[in-house]
């Protein structure tokens, strides 16, 4: 197709037998699809045809070759094309939009911003002045130079208006670039479910057109959005669909990049065999186009990837030919990775001085970021543990904590602390850098959280005494897990089996209970042993009906504690003999724990049942039911009920939530595991705005909240996204940071079969004294003891109370 489309322009005498209108269309359609260099040579015989002859088709295909030569990144090349002023002949305002327009993104992305954003403020101006159908232009030229700018609140405005301008007139494919420009803002601000509305919707008008150059850029887009909220199923296959359009179109630089992507993805899953595939397919490219620094970053991850693989004499090879290459580039970034990998390469050899060397190098170079000064020193500390040499490893080992809060030093640091028997200051230490990650996600103020050594900070037995409870924490690492159990007298330490063990039970048993499966009367394998892995070694500790808090790690979020199997004296779930709750860090618990839940007139603020976006999100048939179910126990007066239209994102921020004791959500959401703030509750769009349908984790987190109990009734992955787990705590903990005391939420997607009846009991049991966690319990165990369908778990063990107080 695209060889049929320049054909259209390789013979000189076809040309005149076209009209220029026909010319046009035909270039145009031919930079559409993709064919970059052979649109922009026949933009270029236009331009030679018309010039003295016809002005007005000069200056059209002018302003079609600049934005070729954009796309290509050749920008001083644009700006030459404009740089004459237009000829007296051209009166019409929509040339002098054009050319303010183009020349105004072409200096911006030179690095005069100044002057290119005075030239698109005129395009502006002129444009509606004279109501110009080229306002789209003056639009997406003004989005593109504040994103530059990083004004991103006046981008979003100015690409939104020209969205709606270049629709009204038909030009699908400055839609789409609007489009993917407003996914743009939407990465930066770290908006990813915006990011990818808009990236879906670009990509379809792509498709659609056959825009090929475009679709690979929206895919690898998608691609890096699903990375950052830790979906790496559909990350891996939006970076594959990329790197093959990017072939397609012969756009080899981008090809690289997208498999580059695809094997860190590839890498994530551990299909290292398919990864390096991608790395090496991704280094030929690289050279084949002599790009030196993208030649240096695919050989370095390759390098990280053969060691990983175990193969480390082809590892070493491609890190001294990659530190040959970062070298000569003065990529000191990458040279330090690569020194770090030297080291690490050392010890496999046994040559620990030579690793020390290395790692040395790395710390007290001055131009090191502080997560490869934080690495360096680490695996010294590490090193120095192995040899017995304790004071020095201490020493080290504090600062890597001093350089950078990261979580990854703790385990380290952890299991040093437990070899040496100091087992308290171990659970305070893996606690800290628990309280400190889920506190920079939630992007709380810097220092709240102190870690100035690992015996600082809380006491695990008082806090267990202050809750009346017991405290269940664990720590899960590659070769073996831990965990502590705090009462109000004693604690205590149990070694538990490496992560993937354990992983390997939650899958199958998180499989069956989501199929509905009886685990109870099939007496599941793993749900009896994940109970014999996990609780067991301290069940000597915990009475029965006691309130138990568990604050899990990793992949232990998504399970559910109270569907463990008892077997003995027959098998029964573990909620018969105790009352859970979860958490997430002793040290915010302990926070949280501060304000005690006050005395006062029930009333309850609900919102649900709301009219959802097209396409992702369907109705929920049975939301009228428990809107109405929950609502029933709270007199007319002690209630506010927003729902279809009215329950929308800002009307619950202009409702006051701090003055309701109860605020109960009926509506679909969605969870994000490594953007915390991403996770929403998707509701009816706002008024005038019907984009802005969801309910962020960070507009929650700044609405302040005294409620007893926010109940998030959503259901998750009902559309296209699917997160459990950690991503729950997005919203739980938000909730919780507001100022709420406790929160029930949903670790699957919930049946809005049984949900009402289970709601129900829950505010009966509140109506009657007991506290949520008491009440749910209570709640839950009529469906389990019940002899119908609902006995399963699924349908009544996936709200979770996520204690506060």
């Amino acid at each position: 197709m695209l060889n049929e489309l320049a054909g259209c322009h390789r013979p000189q005498q076809s040309q005149p037998q076209q009209t220029p209108q026909a010319l046009y269309d035909a270039v145009r359609l031919q930079y559409v699809h993709g064919d970059l260099p052979g649109s922009q040579s026949a933009a270029d015989q236009a331009v030679a045809r018309f010039a003295g002859q016809d002005p007005a088709w000069e200056w059209k295909f002018r302003f079609l070759e600049a934005s070729i030569r954009m796309n290509q990144g050749k920008n001083a090349e644009a700006l030459a094309l404009l740089q004459s002023p237009l000829p007296a002949s051209l009166a019409n305002p929509d040339y002098a939009i054009q050319r303010y327009s183009f020349r105004g993104v072409a200096l911006a992305r030179l690095g005069n911003l100044g002057d290119g954003e005075k030239e698109v403020q005129q395009a502006l101006t002129l444009s509606a002045e004279t109501h110009s159908t080229f306002r789209a232009e003056a639009c997406v030229a003004a989005g593109v130079v504040d994103i530059d700018l990083n004004k991103l609140a006046e981008a979003t405005a100015a690409l939104r208006e020209g969205r709606q301008a270049a629709h009204a007139r038909g030009d699908t494919f400055l839609e789409a670039r609007m489009l993917s420009n407003l996914s743009v803002v939407a990465l930066h601000q770290e908006r990813y479910d915006d990011a990818l509305d808009a990236l879906t919707a670009a990509t379809e008008l792509a498709r659609s057109m056959g825009a090929k150059a475009m679709l690979e850029n929206t895919l690898g887009n998608t691609g890096w959005a699903y990375h950052e909220i830790g979906d790496y199923e559909r990350a891996r296959a939006s970076f594959a669909e990329a790197s093959e359009e990017a072939e397609k179109v012969g756009n080899l630089l981008d090809e690289v990049r997208w498999l580059n992507n695809l094997g860190e993805e590839q890498w994530q899953h551990a299909d290292l065999a398919d990864a390096e595939a991608s790395y090496r397919k991704a280094l030929s490219l690289a050279q084949s186009i002599h790009s030196a620094h993208e030649t240096a970053s695919v050989e370095m991850d390759l390098a990280w990837l053969l060691y990983d693989r175990g193969q480390y004499s082809e590892a070493a090879q491609m890190c001294d030919l990659a530190l040959a290459g970062a070298r000569a580039n003065q990529n000191t970034a990458t040279e330090l990775d690569l020194v770090s990998l030297q080291g690490k390469l050392a010890l496999r050899r046994g040559d620990r001085d030579e690793a020390l060397n290395s790692f040395r190098d790395v710390e007290t170079r001055p131009e090191a970021l502080p997560s490869q000064r934080l690495e360096a020193q680490d695996a010294m500390a590490g090193l120095f543990a192995d040899n017995d040499q304790v004071q020095l490893a201490e020493v080290w080992y504090r600062k890597a904590l001093a350089t950078f809060e990261k979580q990854d030093v703790y385990p380290h640091y952890a299991e040093f602390l437990i070899r040496h028997h100091r087992e308290e200051e171990a659970l305070k230490l893996v606690d800290t850098g628990r309280a400190r990650a889920l506190e920079e996600g939630l992007q709380l103020k810097a220092g709240s959280i102190s870690s100035t050594g690992p015996g600082a900070g809380i006491n695990p037995r008082a806090l267990a005494a202050k809750l009346h409870a017991v405290l269940l924490e664990y720590s899960l690492g590659n070769k073996q897990s831990w965990l502590w159990v705090a009462t109000p007298k004693s604690l205590e330490l149990y070694r538990l089996p490496g992560k993937d063990d354990i992983a390997e039970q939650i899958v199958a048993y998180r499989k069956a209970i989501l199929k509905a499966d009886d685990v109870l009367a099939v007496r599941n394998a793993e749900g009896i042993s994940l109970y014999n892995t996990l609780v067991a070694p301290a069940q000597s500790m915990i009475r029965s009906n006691a309130r138990v808090i568990i604050l899990p790690d990793g992949v232990l979020n998504e399970l559910n504690f109270e569907t463990l199997l008892v077997s003995k004296p027959q098998t029964h779930f573990w909620i018969d003999d105790v009352t859970v709750e979860n958490a997430n860090s002793l040290r915010l618990l302990d926070s949280f724990a501060r304000h005690g839940a006050r005395r006062r007139a029930a009333n309850l603020l609900l919102i649900g049942d709301p009219v959802p976006p097209s396409g992702e999100f369907i109705d929920l048939q049975n939301a009228p039911q428990e809107v109405s179910a929950v609502a029933n126990h709270f007199p007319a007066d002690h209630r506010t009920i927003l729902t279809r239209q009215q329950a929308f994102p800002l009307a619950y921020r202009e409702s006051d939530p701090k003055r309701f004791t109860y605020v109960h959500f009926v509506a679909h959401g969605t969870a994000s595991r490594l953007e915390p703030l991403e996770s929403a509750v998707v509701l009816s769009g706002n008024p005038g705005h019907p984009q802005d349908f969801r309910l962020y984790a960070r507009d929650i987190i700044h609405t302040p909240l005294s409620a007893d109990l926010v109940t998030i009734s959503t259901c998750y992955g009902s559309g296209s996204r699917e997160y459990a787990g950690e991503g729950l705590l997005g919203l739980s903990w938000s909730f919780l940071r507001a100022g709420a005391h406790n929160v029930v939420g949903a670790l699957w997607e919930v049946s809005d079969l049984s949900t009402p009846q289970l709601m129900n009991q829950l505010y009966s049991g509140m109506e009657n004294g007991q506290s949520p966690h008491e009440a749910l319990r209570a709640a839950k165990l009529t469906l389990a003891h019940s002899q119908g369908t609902f006995r399963k778990p699924f349908y009544w063990a996936a709200f979770q109370v996520y204690a506060g107080s």
